[in-house]
């Protein structure tokens, strides 16, 4: 094994094979007997494990797998656990059964040793996770893995930084540093920002109530550029963000009109209040409805560009 770990270090790849060795390897003994043990024969690799989380369809399958065969866990089986569980919680009463709660706060503990060990991806998926998950004592969690994020802002991607951002939004996170970098680093590469990217990220800053201005200048300018590749989410994401801070972008508005007259059969009734009723998050809609004169204010900017000639009243 030290030969082995000398010759990964002279190559570079120390890092790479320290991300897969078992997390339990680096927790208190206590923690690691409390995720359970394996025989030689029903231990799996971490890609192993990485492929029964996918294939869960459920919480209590994801938890499952983790009470399982935690022990063998990895840095990216951990963030994926926590995607995962984000995406599949489902009835919140189901969800946190006295058991289920043991389990995540088991495995709540285990993810704040590996902290130091994260890869920025582990970091985005795991705050993303959370947010989904809706579990109230890992919010915690949240606010560390974002104070860890601040040093490494330069490693994100497009889409970590688009994803940490709605985690802390949906959360109603307001950490400011953490925030400026993701910011900061956004506007600097906003470039590779796809549709995705510019229409979560200009909605997170806008739930928060934070207005970033190189930010949305930056957003706007990019996003008249690819509005041709616009889905009609997209459109309802960015309309929304602006008009929720009441920012004037007549350029932004005019080209969303028209891509909107483009699309317009692809609009889903309400796609952005449907999104807030499927994240259990109903405060954002009365905070959106609290707020109605700013959404006037953006369709109202809106208005003189869409083609009323060409619409039905429905449409309208």
């Amino acid at each position: 094994l030290s030969s082995m770990l000398l010759a990964r270090g002279r190559t570079g790849g120390l890092s790479n094979l320290r991300a897969r060795l078992p997390v339990a390897s680096c927790l208190p003994r206590g923690l690691a007997r409390a995720l359970g043990s394996e025989s030689a024969t029903d231990r799996l690799s971490p890609r192993e494990i990485t492929s029964l989380l996918t294939s869960a369809d459920s919480l209590p399958a994801i938890l499952d797998v983790y009470k399982r065969h935690g022990s063998s866990f990895d840095l990216v089986n951990l963030s994926t656990t926590w995607h995962r569980a984000g995406k599949l919680s489902g009835d919140r009463e189901r969800a946190f059964s006295v058991e289920n709660e043991r389990t995540l706060s088991q495995l709540q503990q285990e993810t704040e040793s590996a902290l130091p060990r994260l890869e920025v991806r582990n970091i985005a998926n795991t705050c993303h996770g959370i947010a989904l998950l809706g579990y109230e004592p890992a919010h915690a969690l949240v606010h560390q893995l974002g104070t860890a994020a601040i040093p490494r802002i330069d490693e994100f991607t497009p889409q970590g930084l688009a994803t940490t951002a709605c985690a802390f939004a949906m959360l109603g996170i307001r950490e400011h540093q953490v925030l400026e970098a993701v910011a900061r680093k956004s506007v600097q590469h906003i470039g590779e920002f796809n549709p995705q990217n510019l229409a979560t990220t200009a909605l997170a800053f806008a739930t928060l109530g934070i207005p970033a201005p190189r930010l949305f200048q930056a957003i706007a300018r990019k996003s008249q550029q690819r509005i041709g590749n616009f889905k009609p989410h997209h459109l309802a994401d960015t309309a929304l963000a602006f008009a929720k801070l009441g920012i004037d972008a007549p350029l932004l508005f005019q080209a969303i009109a028209h891509r909107s007259e483009q699309c317009i059969g692809g609009f889903k009734k309400r796609e952005w209040f449907a999104r807030a009723s499927q994240a259990h998050k109903a405060e954002l809609l009365a905070d959106l409805l609290s707020d109605s004169d700013n959404i006037v204010k953006g369709v109202r900017g809106l208005v003189p560009f869409l083609p009323s000639a060409s619409m039905t009243a429905r449409e309208v």
